[in-house]
């Protein structure tokens, strides 16, 4: 996490270096001669932020979520900028899948191997995961009129997962022996742990430690006073990195760790809201 800080400090403090040599003239914080000003941006949001896969045996339904982020940007004299932040988003997702996970056993006792099974029937299941994430990108944004102005931009963003948990509710989950020798599958065994109870808990999700992706920024400013502004508009993201965890088959770590989930992307576009604050 200290290297993530760091890392951005770097950026912002190179940017605003950049900055001031282009434009050569110092910050103008009324914008309306349209000189090279600094400005930290203060923002929040919320719409689909969504873990996307595709499970071998379900279904996923996309899920809601929330972002939060301060950054930094540098606008030149032609309304061009180039900017980095931080922030931290939410991200969630449903499945709901019938399955069966097995895995290879050896009872010492009889000397005999068999099929430990377990059976998902009807298995609801929620994901959520934590992620810092640091965006740089490059900005334009209109002279101010009547208070207004149109702003748009788009970079790469970079992406930690810090923590992640699934959840299981809805459904059964069954656990039996087959024992190929004899061609029985033993069930109903409690004393033997085979048996069948209701889905219900929770556990951690692994998930990889770097994320990149693309995205997109929409909106207007509305200038309140000399120094500060409101910015409202929409933002869109995409991951192309798969950050899934890793993946054995036979263990049940919910459905992201199971060996049929395809690859697990973040994706999201919303709203959000912010204050924009004008500085020399």
């Amino acid at each position: 996490m200290k290297k993530i800080i760091v890392a951005v400090m770097m950026a912002v403090a190179a940017l605003n270096a950049a900055g001031q040599n282009v434009s050569g003239e110092n910050a103008d914080t009324t914008q309306t001669k349209r000189k090279g000003y600094s400005r930290i941006d203060i923002a929040a949001g919320g719409g689909l932020q969504s873990l996307q896969y595709n499970p071998a045996n379900g279904d996923q339904t996309p899920g809601a979520g929330w972002n939060a982020e301060v950054g930094y940007k540098y606008f030149f004299k032609n309304g061009v900028g180039i900017g980095a932040g931080i922030g931290v988003a939410y991200y969630t997702a449903q499945s709901k899948y019938t399955k069966m996970d097995a895995m290879a056993m050896y009872d010492s006792e009889n000397s005999m191997n068999y099929e430990m099974r377990t059976y998902y029937n009807g298995v609801k299941e929620k994901q959520g995961m934590y992620q810092i994430e640091v965006p740089i990108g490059a900005y334009y944004k209109t002279a101010d009129k009547k208070g207004w102005a149109f702003q748009c931009g788009g970079g790469f963003k970079f992406g930690f997962p810090v923590s992640g948990k699934y959840e299981y509710t809805d459904g059964t989950i069954e656990t039996t022996a087959y024992y190929d020798a004899t061609g029985v599958e033993y069930k109903n065994l409690p004393q033997h742990g085979l048996l069948s109870k209701n889905a219900d808990g929770e556990s951690d999700v692994d998930f990889s430690a770097f994320n990149v992706g693309l995205f997109v920024d929409l909106g207007a400013t509305y200038k309140l006073t000399d120094m500060l502004g409101l910015y409202m508009g929409g933002y869109a993201n995409f991951g192309f990195i798969d950050i899934g965890g890793d993946k054995e088959k036979g263990v049940y770590r919910g459905i992201l760790g199971t060996d049929g989930r395809g690859s697990v992307n973040t994706l999201s576009a919303g709203v959000k809201i912010g204050l924009n604050i004008n500085v020399e």
